[in-house]
């Protein structure tokens, strides 16, 4: 899939996979090759066909779906709380314009998720994952990269403390609530004073 930066982009991938929602179709062309919006990378050269794009995700919802059902644990690394979104509701991994294709403002929006928006994703994650695979438990871990932009209208280090303040806040919540979520402490690792950057 690429990165995975947010809860909503998670269970937009997941909903796919266990055919919750139709597989979102959009797909960007260079002039040359065709390129998936939701994995602008992979590959990095693109493909020669549409169908050969469209062959690829199919594989990739399968093999999510696959996972999901056989896990042990399933591990997650919250990352963002900004992210960019179609007009008609899907989540972009990246804000489009920026590796493939290009930016729309009459249909690209900006969406900072809220506390309670995260929360809810994760809950809808994990209860369609305990759904086909009740014996999986859950490893959740907060990226301790700081924002190096923002789309919102705060300074760059305000928007980077306030999204993974979010973020820890609502892993800290499943955690206490939830015997099969556990937390590995990636970023009080990397980012407190007292490691003085030693592992970043």
């Amino acid at each position: 899939t690429g990165n995975i930066y947010t809860p909503a982009l998670l269970r937009q991938w997941i909903a796919q996979a266990l055919g919750e929602v139709e597989e979102i179709d959009e797909i960007i062309f260079d002039g040359e090759k065709y390129f998936d919006p939701f994995r602008p990378q992979i590959p990095v050269s693109g493909y020669k066909e549409v169908e050969q794009l469209r062959d690829a995700r199919r594989r990739t919802l399968a093999s999510i779906n696959k996972s999901l059902r056989e896990a042990d644990v399933f591990v997650f690394t919250l990352g963002l709380t900004e992210a960019w979104l179609n007009k008609d509701g899907y989540v972009y991994p990246t804000c489009p314009g920026t590796v493939k294709g290009d930016f729309d403002q009459s249909k690209h929006i900006f969406q900072n998720y809220s506390y309670e928006t995260l929360l809810e994703d994760m809950l809808w994650i994990f209860e369609k994952i305990r759904g086909v695979n009740e014996k999986s438990k859950f490893l959740l871990t907060v990226s301790p990269v700081p924002l190096t932009a923002t789309a919102s209208d705060k300074h760059v280090l305000l928007a980077s403390t306030y999204s993974k303040s979010l973020l820890r806040s609502v892993v800290g919540y499943l955690t206490e609530n939830f015997s099969d979520v556990d937390y590995f402490p990636s970023y009080e690792l990397i980012s407190s004073p007292a490691t003085r950057s030693n592992y970043f």
